[in-house]
């Protein structure tokens, strides 16, 4: 799930995040996200490059094996998530998305 949420994060929010960029929106710590980026990089699923701009920092890109893993990941839970949907009234979800968001972009920003 970890990897998961990083592969996600990094094709919804774009590539060239510093790991510590990754980390808070991902709600761990420094070094769990270094772990898990490790094992990422060695699957080929990002590459992690020095930042040419601040010599300190790394950044981290979505690299096409990693986008293909996540779009497996998704095509293979998705029949159970249309299972699910079914048993939500679309009214109910289109009610509840704005709310959602919100609270989503609230969380967002605490996060900083």
């Amino acid at each position: 799930m970890s990897q998961f949420g990083i592969l996600n994060h990094l094709a919804r929010t774009g590539d060239g995040q510093t790991p510590m960029r990754i980390a808070r929106a991902m709600q761990v710590t420094k070094g769990a996200i270094t772990n898990t980026l490790g094992h990422l990089e060695r699957a080929g699923h990002v590459r992690i490059t020095p930042d040419i701009n601040d010599g300190l920092s790394m950044k981290v890109e979505l690299a096409a094996k990693g986008r293909a893993a996540r779009m497996a990941a998704i095509k293979a839970v998705s029949p159970e998530l249309a299972a699910i949907a079914s048993l939500v009234q679309p009214d109910d979800v289109a009610t509840s998305l704005g709310a959602l968001e919100r609270v989503r972009r609230i969380l967002d920003k605490r996060r900083a």
